[in-house]
């Protein structure tokens, strides 16, 4: 089973569609849930470096592009705590994992978090959202930062 596989199979579980990589939405949504997931502790092995939208993988984007063109149907089988995980996601961020600008919002913040080395608590990570992504507003941050903190899906 490729990582590729995976990262569609669980992109579906949240979407409950199949992903298009035809569609920038779902080409940026699919870069920022695996970031997230990542984040959470799943094991893809892409490393990110900071894009225009945030978080963003080139090899990921390669990965993902071939596996869609193959049009390969793998029997994707997540382990329990994969499959926990994703069900605490879905239900601690319901409709942010849908939205591409909600899942730039809290992708940007996890990789500035981890770059960084910064807390959720103070407002430093939300400062330098607002330094770096001026569109989004400081209550858009710090409702964010409170969401991904108490969600106890991050390390802090």
């Amino acid at each position: 089973m490729t990582h590729a596989a995976k990262i569609f199979s669980i992109f579906e579980m949240i979407n409950e569609r199949k992903i298009d990589m035809h569609k920038h939405d779902d080409r940026i949504n699919l870069q920022k849930l695996t970031y997230i997931l990542q984040s959470a502790g799943l094991k893809f092995g892409y490393s990110f470096s900071w894009y225009v939208k945030g978080p963003y993988c080139p090899p990921l984007a390669s990965d993902a592009f071939r596996y869609f063109e193959s049009k390969k149907a793998e029997n994707i089988n997540l382990s329990p705590s994969e499959g926990q995980l994703v069900r605490n996601l879905k239900q601690s961020f319901a409709g942010v994992l849908v939205d591409p600008k909600q899942l730039e919002l809290y992708a940007s913040l996890l990789f500035i978090k981890d770059r960084n080395k910064l807390s959720f608590s103070g407002e430093a990570l939300s400062n330098e959202l607002a330094s770096l992504k001026p569109w989004f507003t400081k209550k858009d941050a710090l409702t964010a930062v409170e969401r991904l903190s108490s969600s106890n899906l991050f390390p802090s």
